[in-house]
């Protein structure tokens, strides 16, 4: 049903904006004028409010259709008992952690009360009751013994907690206590470090140069400059080197992306091993018991009932009510109060920065999050109306939310129907009325008495939800983590084989918004890379950075990957500039050296050939001047297709067939590719690539190094001896050399990867302590030796 209403409002909105509104809307030209609008057409509008109304309806059943769920998780305990007498720790644990997401879905309706009633259990042996229903504290107790197996013992002690927090009264059972002091016992004698549901702030990189004293989560080495050209940026107020940690800061509002729900903790976004559901909705599920409780008293409270109205918005919408419930009322009643003394400060201090204080202090709050640029003046007016109307939805179903604390006990009491409480309402005003009524400069007018105001009203909601939805497209971050994506990245069964490797990529976790980091401007060869640890934003510089110059970072379009054109089309669409950084002023040499990575050889000399249309095909023109080739590439354009859909068959044969396969149709790629291609073309490259996991899968680590040093050769052409991409190549090559005992040449690379990597991510990258291992490793068997294979 959902899915039905949220393609009934997509086209209602779509309907609005082709409508005879949007003339209308255009001229309005603030943003209370633009919410106001919007929210008039939302209560006037018949599809509208039939709209609304089948929403509440959904939100009202929705408890009556959880308890319909079917089962109550006994036929998981079954399966994940015969995963665990397999000793397939992996899916026993996933198979406990559906059982008790089923019992917590199929007693629903005691979630308000006491928790005990589905604790409760005839013996701690036993998963049921005496009434045949399953007992949460045995599941958690089970599921905890299956995570000391699996040698997952920080996670096995939430497991211990919570089932102890369960019990009436809250104690340890004789089993749960034994298994306590063994985790225990195994963490004080293991060196391994277990991250899930711990304090990863220990993993948490310090700024470089000590903290700045104004600028929140900033180093020392950083300082807020604006000009009219620039706006805000950041620039060295000391010479920075490459390496230094410039920013670490957690996000002010983050929200996990829809498909990671299942793999992610929604409050830290680490990576569930044994998930701990909301007792509530169960949907949303967390790391651990702590960030649960945070994650219902800063948001989840006001959420957890709204599930499926947030499923049917873009997640920018439910990121922007985020930002004001984590704010809280009091921090936000506190904000708008004194924006309009702020502004009067500002008007005669022109040398205040915005967003920040009277000593020019950037404190990371509200205030910070408030001053982000909005762009309105540049935003198509069908964006805005868009954004408009679905921030006038949302508030639709917020009243009352935001209220003081010590009025809580003060609220009224609501209409047992919200729809029908809406009716309560005072009648709208006219639509020629609203000129004198939507026009809320500055959200002071929603204040009906400033000294007595305790709650933020559904206008003020929706108004403030509106500006922030505007921020979001050019200043919110995409969190990403470098997965693995082995087929056993996962496995509880047993830790990862020495002849093993891994292959990783960067995976989208989530969206958030991080004030220090917004500062920074673009540029398309920047300064500094991004990372995360677990939500938590670093800035890291890749170069030696000179004092007084401004420190840029990619916002997406970069210098190796994309041409000026290209790169200044998109920046423009998002961001509403036109990029004047030193790559696209200088251009002309990166397009050459970037024509490499994507173009036919010469037939010749083996040059680039540089491709234009003409009435008679397609004419390559190589670029070596000592040759000067001209010829119509038609038939090799052919031909680099046929090559392209063999190695989409050997892709192909790789995942359903086998690995031997593969081999041959990704051998006969490469050769075709060979006599094709540029030698440093990304496709020839990711030929190499194929081939090197492909003999990796079999064991013979010689050839597989072999043709990744090749690939290795082409992604430093590609993206520079300095850069990211380049150290996961050497990563790669490294675990090859490694498992091939080629002794003399891993150490090398080892050492080159380490220094890379450390530069991009810091020390305690979990990949530079694995090449820390590997080296110990090669110098304790010998690396002070020549290896006859190397």
């Amino acid at each position: 049903m959902a899915l039905h209403l949220k393609d009934e409002w997509e086209n209602f909105v779509v309907e609005q904006l082709r409508g005879p509104y949007m003339k209308e809307f255009g001229k309005l030209k603030t943003d209370g004028e633009r919410y106001k609008f919007c929210k008039y057409i939302l209560r006037n509008n018949a599809v509208a409010q039939e709209i609304v109304e089948q929403i509440q309806k959904l939100l009202n059943t929705r408890a009556q259709q959880k308890t319909k769920s079917p089962g109550n998780g006994q036929e998981y305990v079954c399966v994940g008992e015969e995963h665990l007498r397999r000793r397939d720790f992996k899916k026993a644990v996933i198979c406990f952690s559906l059982a008790i997401q089923q019992v917590l879905l199929s007693n629903s309706e005691n979630q308000h009360g006491d928790m005990c009633d589905l604790a409760l259990s005839d013996s701690a042996d036993s998963t049921s009751r005496s009434d045949g229903q399953l007992s949460l504290v045995a599941l958690y107790t089970r599921r905890a013994e299956v995570l000391f197996q699996a040698q997952e013992y920080k996670t096995c002690l939430n497991d211990i907690q919570e089932a102890a927090s369960l019990q009436c009264p809250q104690t340890l059972s004789g089993k749960l206590a034994s298994l306590q002091k063994a985790c225990q016992r195994k963490l004080a004698t293991s060196s391994q470090h277990f991250h899930h549901g711990g304090d990863a702030s220990r993993n948490i990189p310090t700024v470089t140069g000590g903290h700045h004293s104004k600028i929140a989560n900033g180093s020392s080495l950083i300082e807020i400059n604006c000009t009219a050209s620039q706006g805000r940026f950041l620039k060295a107020s000391d010479d920075i080197r490459a390496g230094d940690t410039l920013i670490s800061e957690p996000p002010y509002a983050a929200v996990l992306l829809p498909e990671n729900t299942l793999s992610h903790c929604d409050c830290c976004f680490q990576t569930l091993i044994a998930p701990f559901p909301c007792h509530h909705c169960c949907e949303v599920q967390y790391c651990s018991q702590s960030c649960r409780d945070r994650a219902w008293s800063q948001y989840h409270k006001v959420e957890c009932s709204l599930g499926p109205l947030l499923k049917m918005m873009d997640t920018f919408f439910q990121l922007s009510l985020r930002i004001l419930l984590v704010t809280g009322t009091e921090n936000v009643l506190e904000f708008l109060k004194t924006s309009s003394t702020s502004e009067k400060i500002e008007s005669t201090n022109l040398n205040r920065v915005s967003g920040c204080g009277p000593e020019g202090e950037y404190l990371g709050d509200y205030g910070s999050v408030f001053s982000l640029v909005t762009n309105t003046e540049l935003q198509p007016v069908k964006t805005l109306m868009s954004h408009a109307l679905n921030c006038a939805l949302l508030a639709e179903f917020l009243q009352g939310v935001m209220v003081r604390e010590e009025d809580l006990n003060q609220r009224p009491v609501s209409c047992e129907n919200c729809a029908k409480n809406r009716l309560c309402q005072p009648h709208e005003l006219q639509h020629e009325q609203l000129e004198q009524y939507y026009n809320i400069h500055h959200f002071q007018s929603f204040f009906s008495n400033e000294s007595s105001t305790s709650s933020l009203g559904e206008d003020m909601l929706g108004c403030l939800l509106f500006h922030h939805s505007q921020q979001m497209a050019c200043n919110v971050h995409a969190v990403t983590a470098i997965v693995s994506t082995s087929d056993d990245k996962a496995n509880l069964k047993s830790h990862p084989s020495k002849e093993h490797v891994v292959s990783r990529e960067q995976k989208r976790i989530a969206t958030a918004v991080y004030p220090t980091a917004s500062l920074l401007n673009h540029a398309c060869d920047p300064d500094v890379i991004v990372s995360f640890v677990d939500g938590h934003l670093v800035v890291r510089a890749t170069h030696n950075i000179a004092k007084g110059s401004e420190i840029s970072h990619c916002y997406g379009p970069h210098v190796s990957r994309m041409g000026r054109e290209d790169r200044q089309k998109l920046l423009y669409k998002q961001y509403f500039f036109t990029c004047q950084c030193a790559a696209c002023k200088n251009d002309e040499e990166m397009e050459n050296k970037r024509l490499c990575f994507s173009a036919f050889a010469c037939p010749q000399c083996k040059h680039a050939m540089k491709l234009s249309s003409a009435s008679d095909g397609i004419i390559g023109m190589c670029q070596n001047r000592e040759c000067n080739l001209e010829k119509n590439m038609l038939d090799e354009c052919r031909l680099a297709r046929e090559a392209e859909l063999l190695f989409v068959k050997g892709v192909r044969l790789l995942e359903r067939v086998g690995v031997k396969e593969a081999l041959d149709v990704f051998h006969e790629c490469l050769r075709r590719r060979k006599i094709l291609l540029h030698a440093y073309h990304k496709d020839l490259a990711e030929t190499q690539d194929a081939i090197a996991r492909c003999y990796a899968m079999i064991g013979d680590f010689k050839k597989a190094s072999h043709y990744c040093s090749h690939s290795c050769e082409a992604v430093e052409k590609s993206f520079g001896s300095s850069s990211v991409e380049y150290a996961h190549e050497l990563h790669k090559l490294s675990q090859l050399l490694f498992n091939d005992r080629q002794v003399k040449k891993a150490l090398s690379t080892i050492d080159k990867a380490t220094s890379l990597l450390s530069r991009h991510y810091g020390r305690s990258n979990p990949d530079v302590k694995e090449l820390s291992d590997m080296k110990r490793c090669l110098i304790s068997v010998g690396g002070h030796t020549r290896n006859n294979s190397s």
